[in-house]
C-alpha cells in the first residue's frame, strides 16, 4: 500500500481491509492486556490512572515520535479525536479493572511458601 497511486488508495480494497482489521484487533488486545496488567498494581483511582494518565503519557509519546517515523501519517491524524478516542478507552479500561475483583496468586506469598520450604515459623508455613 506505500507505494499504491492516489487510484487505487482511493479504490476499496478487500486484502487492505483485512489487513487493517486484523492489526487493528492485534493492537487493541494488546493494549487491553497492558492496561489489564499495569492497572491493578498502581494505588487506587484506576479510573483516573487508566482514564487520564496513561492515555495523555501514550498520546504524548506518540505524537513526539510519529514525526520521525511517519511523518506523512502524523500530519493527517486529527490529534484531538486521537487523544478524545485514548481517554474513553482509557476510562472504560479503568473502570473494568476498579470493578474488578483481584485473583489471589502465589506472588503475594512469603519466598519460603513460594519455594515450598517447610520449616517452623511465620514464613516456612504452606499458606495453602
Amino acid at each position: 500500500m506505500a507505494q499504491a497511486s492516489l487510484t487505487e488508495l482511493r479504490a476499496f480494497s478487500t486484502s487492505a481491509l483485512i489487513i487493517g482489521i486484523i492489526a487493528h484487533g492485534v493492537i487493541s488486545v494488546l493494549a487491553g492486556l497492558l492496561y489489564a496488567v499495569i492497572l491493578p498494581m498502581l494505588p487506587g483511582r484506576h479510573v483516573l490512572w487508566g482514564g487520564l494518565v496513561a492515555p495523555l503519557l501514550w498520546t504524548g509519546g506518540l505524537w513526539a515520535v510519529l514525526g520521525v517515523i511517519n511523518p506523512i501519517l502524523n500530519a493527517r491524524v486529527d490529534w484531538t479525536w486521537f487523544v478524545v478516542s485514548q481517554i474513553a478507552f482509557g476510562l472504560a479500561a479503568g473502570y473494568v479493572v476498579s470493578r474488578a475483583q483481584p485473583v489471589a496468586t502465589m506472588q503475594s506469598w512469603p519466598l519460603a511458601a513460594r519455594a515450598g520450604v517447610k520449616a517452623p515459623g511465620p514464613h516456612g508455613i504452606d499458606p495453602r
